[in-house]
């Protein structure tokens, strides 16, 4: 309703007063009571808009912290198996690597052995 509205606006609305002393007693325009109140109730619609937006930025700004984590979850995420397969390719290469030595190698034996043959009479 129009008064829930208007006490939730009130609680969030610290008002300030003072007073104002001159030298000059003569105030060629005064405020009336009308123009401050209404110019109050403008202050209270302001504030209630910033309030709303407020609002709604914390809701923002809670959802992209919330995908925030899931971002950074799935980086470490993907980290480590950047580890794992650079471990696995680092693996596989000393692997071909001794499985081409180890041809080469047989390779030479088998050359050696071709000169070490006897021709058959």
């Amino acid at each position: 309703s129009e008064d829930d509205k208007n006490n939730e606006v009130a609680k969030k609305v610290t008002a300030f007063t003072g007073r104002c002393e001159s030298d000059d007693d003569s105030c060629d325009e005064e405020i009336s009571f009308e123009e401050l109140a209404a110019a109050y109730k403008e202050l209270c619609v302001k504030s209630e808009e910033i309030c709303k937006l407020s609002n709604k930025q914390k809701g923002i700004i809670a959802q992209l912290e919330a995908e925030k984590k899931v971002q950074l979850s799935t980086i470490a995420n993907l980290e480590s198996e950047v580890t794992l397969l650079s471990t696995k390719l680092e693996n596989m290469t000393k692997t071909v690597r001794m499985l081409n030595n180890g041809t080469d190698k047989l390779d030479e034996i088998l050359q050696v052995g071709k000169g070490l043959e006897m021709p058959l009479v």
